[in-house]
């Protein structure tokens, strides 16, 4: 290292899938200097233990991952204590490029996560950004030595400053990472034309003549980190509209108390679809290929 720099390494789980972060708080005990002992929090069952080393700049406070190192074939229990040690002997040393297909909106970014099967995820490589298509960064490692018989996960997103609207596809089993990884295209971006409590009638409109395999409209209170679901109904791609439920004027309760709400609209493509055999797994983003998500705020008077 040179001046103002020191060794640095930090020790983490994988995670379950791309959407589900690890839920146990690591501790501070996973980052250390040079040569040394860790201690990690982790979650239960079955999982890999993965270091990424490198130079700290206390300067600019950046750090630059050189390598990485991994355990796996571990299963934790609860109330275990184990001891593992970790060799941080896999380069990083490989950049890969990724190219969106007809993005709808000009900022873009990648991120790239390591799949190690039944294990996990690891996702701890710096996000691909940019406004052009083609985006380039690193280091990454290569799927050689330890990593053989691994695949990368991608997930693409191209979105606004601003929460709404965004669209976001992924990609998965991705090993050929010396070739340009060419995403699916973008699903389209529907745009509400007409939002009403007044006439009870929502409509949108979409960009392409692309359709999605179906629509999930709902209604929220908005409300962080967990916001109420009021109502919420999927369609298939071929619909524009839909008119939400009347309640008579003499009923002791109704279904949207006056106020204001979020209004959202995800258009989704999924990887198998069959909307006539329709049940819950079709929601799970495992079986989505990519999806679009537009909303905006409605007052019920």
């Amino acid at each position: 290292p040179g001046p103002g720099e020191r060794v640095m390494g930090m020790v983490v789980t994988t995670q379950p899938s791309p959407f589900s972060e690890v839920s146990v708080d690591p501790g501070s005990g996973n980052v250390l200097e040079d040569d040394g002992t860790y201690t990690l929090n982790s979650t239960l069952g079955e999982l890999a233990l993965v270091a990424v080393c490198g130079i700290f700049n206390d300067l600019t406070s950046e750090f630059t991952p050189l390598y990485m190192g991994v355990r796996r074939g571990l299963f934790i229990v609860e109330g275990e204590t184990y001891n593992i040690d970790i060799d941080c002997n896999i380069q990083l040393d490989t950049e890969i490029t990724v190219k969106a297909v007809n993005p709808p909106l000009l900022n873009l970014s990648n991120q790239l996560y390591l799949h190690f099967g039944s294990e996990g995820y690891f996702g701890g490589f710096p996000t691909q950004r940019g406004t052009t298509e083609e985006l380039t960064n690193g280091p990454y490692p290569s799927l050689t030595g330890e990593l053989a018989g691994l695949d990368y996960y991608v997930l693409g997103t191209s979105e606004t400053a601003s929460e709404f609207p965004f669209s976001r596809v992924m990609l998965e089993n991705v090993t050929a990472i010396d070739d340009v990884v060419v995403l699916h295209e973008f699903a389209p971006i529907p745009e509400f034309t007409t939002a009403s409590f007044t006439t009870r009638y929502i409509e949108w409109e979409l960009p392409t003549d692309a359709e999605p395999d179906f629509y999930y409209v709902f209604i929220d209170d908005g409300a962080f980190p967990r916001p109420l679901v009021y109502w919420e109904i999927w369609l298939p791609g071929d619909y524009r509209s839909i008119n939400l439920p009347e309640y008579p004027e003499d009923a002791s309760v109704s279904i949207f108390p006056p106020g204001d709400y979020r209004l959202i609209i995800y258009s989704v493509d999924a990887i198998s679809f069959d909307y006539d055999r329709f049940d819950y797994n079709d929601l799970s983003l495992a079986n989505w290929r990519s999806y679009a998500v537009n909303g905006q705020f409605v007052t019920n008077p």
